[in-house]
């Protein structure tokens, strides 16, 4: 596959990156592996090596945007992989931004060190509200050193380039596909991993695949389609339960018709020419909530879940949890509002009756002064798990999962993490806490654990020694660490806390989350925004 290479250049390239096993180089060297698609050259530091910016799949440009994702292209040489590809296409910061569809990369990081056999390996799906985040937020150098696995990380299309569903995309795709293109995203970067993670040391029978936020919306979504298994062995879902940040498919055509309708496309004779032909400026500034279309939306749907969690296939261990404060997140948008706010905020979400045994449940905390309607809002959110993270949703869904196969769950519990910004509001344990633990090199989280006190730095070493035990032998224990068992032995949770791990029954967690009161809410879909 790789042209125009003279027999020996070809054979002095080979050598030099298959000399070693794993394509392993000498200490000080940029280490090369063989890919299918051509040679590429990382770069070698602090015991990691680091593969990045490889493509998975070809460039969605042109005719390939809204479709499913194209094999990627040989090259010709040695391809320089010492720094990530481009963000796929998002607003946000200026330096977050992106306009570059060509951006379905991967990343790869794998212990310098040679092994006596080919190591487990971690795919990892970034979150982001499916909005925004890229691979290369999360460096895998500690994972990959402290977990002794190989980490990929994945980027994928975002936003309406992702996730827009149209008649006339199924109309075009032979299997009438339309949507979910960052799933379909995903599930080929799986396919990359399974034909070429051999050549970076990995061993593609023993793959998980793991994510937070939208990140496990895309899991929950593979959970239930043939990759599971076949693919990947197992899966970490982090911050979310599959069901509420989903779109039925109704919904999901419902929000691609208005986007063509915004994109001036509605009437085309064309319109999925029309759509191709707008440029990625226009589609960003068209915005638009995105998320994938799988299962119901409007009420619980059961038969979706067990979907998800079971497949129709044999059981996939997984690990499920979340942050304690997970709503916290959101607090910020409801510093301005007063009593009469909160009051008229949960009678937009629910009838009257339903909101006053809220009211009771959760009484508007005066004394806290003006953050008050933020503190009580913040329990809400957290607590229902109306946005698909944390609490109550994150027990059912750890419970259904252990109806069908091995599942861990567990509670991130440091209320005082470091990392944030000061100011008048604390964030706490809230969504997305737990990652500057996992991924502290590089990244969007570098230099932030070198603000962790000694407890903080010995918390997420664990974590990271925990997720790489799970990677490698389908258990998260490992010596030295307490015992965690899964549900279907012990109805219990690991709490990781800085003061030491702690076990909890799942019934102190559906306690101390009014999961009682929850179960017998209507199913609140409105995503809780002021």
């Amino acid at each position: 596959m790789m042209r125009r290479l003279t027999r020996l250049g070809l054979t002095i390239l080979l050598l030099n990156a298959l000399s070693l096993p794993a394509a392993q180089a000498s200490a000080g060297e940029a280490p090369t592996a063989a890919a299918a698609q051509g040679v590429v050259r990382g770069v070698r530091r602090d015991g990691v090596d680091r593969f990045q910016g490889l493509p998975y799949a070809a460039p969605p440009t042109g005719a390939r945007r809204w479709a499913a994702p194209a094999p990627p292209v040989a090259w010709d040489g040695v391809r320089d992989a010492s720094a990530a590809g481009p963000r796929c296409p998002q607003t946000g910061r200026p330096d977050t931004r992106s306009t570059t569809e060509d951006c379905l990369t991967l990343n790869i990081a794998r212990p310098s060190a040679p092994a006596s056999a080919p190591r487990a390996v971690l795919v990892y799906v970034h979150g982001g509200a499916a909005v925004s985040g890229a691979a290369n937020d999360h460096d895998g150098a500690a994972l990959a050193r402290d977990g002794d696995i190989v980490v990929v990380s994945v980027n994928y299309r975002l936003g309406a380039l992702g996730f827009m569903t149209h008649p006339a995309f199924a109309a075009e795709d032979a299997g009438g596909r339309a949507g979910n293109y960052g799933v379909m995203d995903v599930a080929a970067a799986l396919g990359w991993v399974r034909d070429n993670i051999a050549a970076f040391g990995g061993d593609p029978a023993r793959v998980t695949l793991a994510g937070e936020s939208a990140g496990g919306t895309v899991i929950c979504s593979l959970l239930a389609g043939p990759e599971a298994g076949r693919l990947f062995r197992a899966a970490i879902v982090s911050s979310d339960d599959c069901l509420h940040d989903v779109d039925d498919l109704t919904t999901a055509v419902g929000r691609g018709l208005e986007t063509a309708r915004a994109l001036g496309c509605e009437g085309a004779a064309d319109p999925v020419a029309c759509l191709r032909d707008r440029p990625v400026e226009a589609i960003l500034a068209a915005g638009g909530f995105a998320a994938p279309h799988f299962g119901g939306r409007g009420a619980p749907d059961a038969a979706a879940l067990d979907r998800i969690v079971r497949g129709g296939r044999a059981p996939i261990p997984v690990i499920v949890g979340a942050t304690r404060e997970e709503g916290r997140i959101g607090g910020p948008a409801f510093l301005g509002y007063d009593h009469a706010g909160y009051r008229a905020w949960l009678r937009r979400l629910v009838d009257e009756a339903s909101a006053a045994r809220i009211e009771a449940a959760y009484p508007y905390p005066a004394e806290v002064g003006s953050q008050a309607a933020a503190e009580v809002i913040s329990r809400i959110l957290t607590d229902s798990g109306m946005r698909g993270f944390g609490g109550c949703a994150t027990l059912a869904l750890a419970q259904a999962a252990a109806a069908h196969g091995p599942t861990w769950l567990y509670e991130f519990a440091d209320v005082d993490p470091p990392m944030w910004d000061a100011g008048p509001w604390r964030l706490g344990a809230a969504h997305s806490a737990e990652l500057a633990y996992l991924w502290p090199d590089g990244g969007a989280f570098a230099g932030q654990s070198a603000r962790f006190d000694e407890d903080q730095l010995a918390l997420a070493l664990r974590m990271r020694r925990r997720w790489g035990a799970f990677v490698r032998t389908l258990s998260p224990n490992a010596p030295g660490l307490a015992d965690w068992r899964p549900l279907d032995a012990a109805p219990t949770a690991l709490v990781f806390q800085p003061t030491g791990d702690a076990v909890a029954p799942t019934q102190a967690l559906a306690q101390a989350h009014r999961c009682d009161l929850w179960r017998s809410m209507p199913w609140i879909m409105d995503r809780g925004e002021g």
